[in-house]
């Protein structure tokens, strides 16, 4: 790979008609999205305008992994598959700087669960400033459970002493649950074979 790369250093990495018809779909498919799916003005509205440019990137280094002197319509699927994995990171990265300290508070108990369950003393629960330092410690607790258990519906906190204990309701249903499938249309990930090209918009290097 290093051999062929340096010999074509300096060259132009040609995009393949199919190829340039698919990146081009998902131009318009993301603006789309972006402008009807995604909060005004957000981060996650301009993360996924350009996922265009992230997708010819990827399918560029694809291409010269490959050792292939075009963008073929095979990179760019698979440029576009790798960009997937990722197209929500920008909302949920949003989403949690806008959470409330029992929303935080209610997320780390499951993630600490063993077998279902999961406890926090005071000291902790001040250190890790779900409830201030100031002021009554057990009206505080009190308080933050309140609001868990309304947030949290699947699972019920309650005050023991000085610990908040979690554990799971009967409802309750997977936490963390994400879904594998793809928001993608399927017109963009079908293309025509054995296409020539006409554009070149990345250069090896």
């Amino acid at each position: 790979m290093t051999t062929h790369g340096i010999a074509t250093a300096g060259q132009n990495l040609e995009l393949t008609e199919g190829a340039d018809t698919i990146l081009m779909l998902l131009q318009r498919y993301d603006l789309e999205v972006a402008t009807h799916q995604c909060a005004a003005e957000s981060a996650d509205t301009l993360y996924t305008k350009h996922r265009y440019w992230r997708a010819l990137k990827m399918a560029g280094a694809l291409a010269i992994l490959d050792k292939s002197d075009f963008i073929t319509e095979l990179h760019v699927k698979q440029a576009i598959t790798i960009t997937e994995l990722f197209k929500d990171d920008m909302k949920k990265f949003e989403t949690a700087l806008s959470k409330e300290p029992y929303e935080i508070f209610t997320d780390f108990m499951h993630d600490k669960a063993i077998e279902g369950k999961s406890s926090l003393g005071l000291h902790d629960l001040r250190k890790m400033k779900f409830i201030p330092t100031s002021g009554d410690p057990t009206k505080k607790m009190k308080e933050l459970i309140h609001l868990a258990n309304a947030y949290d519906t699947n699972a019920t906190y309650r005050l023991d002493d000085t610990n908040i204990h979690y554990e799971p309701s009967s409802r309750q249903t997977s936490w963390a649950s994400r879904s594998n499938q793809s928001t993608t249309p399927e017109y963009l990930l079908q293309s025509k074979q054995g296409q020539t090209t006409t554009k070149s918009l990345v250069k090896k290097h």
